[in-house]
């Protein structure tokens, strides 16, 4: 099983909480390596559709470093900043302008990465 099989699309991410599961529960980290292996194998959307819904489950959890990741990998895989912002704005409705507002800085961070390069 190639445990990074879904990450290998040039974005840098941390997994040193996969790591430490690892080190202290190598059972508990092989079933979910092989829970994510088979998500990830659930291909009947394509991979932009998927990133821009995990994207939106990001959003609701406030989390930045996920928001950025998901964001990104979406790009990667074809969708525009417009999509994006499209699915953060949606935010609102579930996770109000708290949601919203962290997702618009993880995004401003991010676009304003890409525009240097």
């Amino acid at each position: 099983m190639d445990e990074n099989r879904f990450d290998k699309i040039n974005v840098l991410i941390d997994t040193s909480h996969w790591d430490m599961m690892k080190e202290f529960d190598l059972g508990m980290y092989e079933k979910m390596m092989a829970y994510r292996e088979h998500i990830f194998e659930m291909l009947e959307m394509d991979k932009k559709r998927i990133e821009l819904i995990l994207l939106g489950m990001c959003c609701i959890m406030r989390s930045q470093e996920a928001i950025r990741l998901h964001a990104e990998r979406a790009l990667n895989f074809g969708a525009t900043k417009k999509e994006i912002f499209e699915v953060v704005a949606r935010s609102l409705t579930t996770g109000g302008i708290p949601s919203y507002r962290t997702a618009s800085l993880a995004l401003k961070e991010l676009f304003m990465d890409k525009n240097k390069k």
